[in-house]
């Protein structure tokens, strides 16, 4: 996805400990030199909430450092989640069980 095709664009930093209480994740962020991995997921057209995401892989026990929500020209919606680890394949495994297509971030 081009920037110049992203109509909107909202970040929020959260962890699941802040999804399940429901309070504001601000304090959250990764420290620099954190390690950390992009997941790309494009979500479906019948409406899947980035609530349901955040489960998918807070289930994996992999913390989110943060998540970016695109919704291009043609309403397509990305979402992008930063993980606090080097190796989220397990997260990958559980979006893609769920039905999610998470696209390789280095090939857009």
């Amino acid at each position: 996805m081009l920037v110049a095709d992203v109509m909107q664009a909202a970040v929020l930093t959260i962890t699941p400990q802040d999804v399940a209480a429901g309070g504001d994740a601000a304090h959250a962020a990764p420290q620099h030199g954190q390690p950390s991995s992009r997941i790309d997921v494009r979500l479906p057209e019948d409406s899947a909430t980035v609530a349901d995401l955040v489960h998918a892989v807070e289930d994996a026990s992999v913390a989110i450092s943060s998540l970016m929500t695109l919704t291009d020209r043609s309403g397509h919606k990305d979402v992008v989640i930063r993980v606090r680890s080097i190796d989220p394949r397990a997260a990958v495994a559980n979006l893609e069980t769920r039905g999610y297509a998470v696209r390789d971030p280095r090939n857009g």
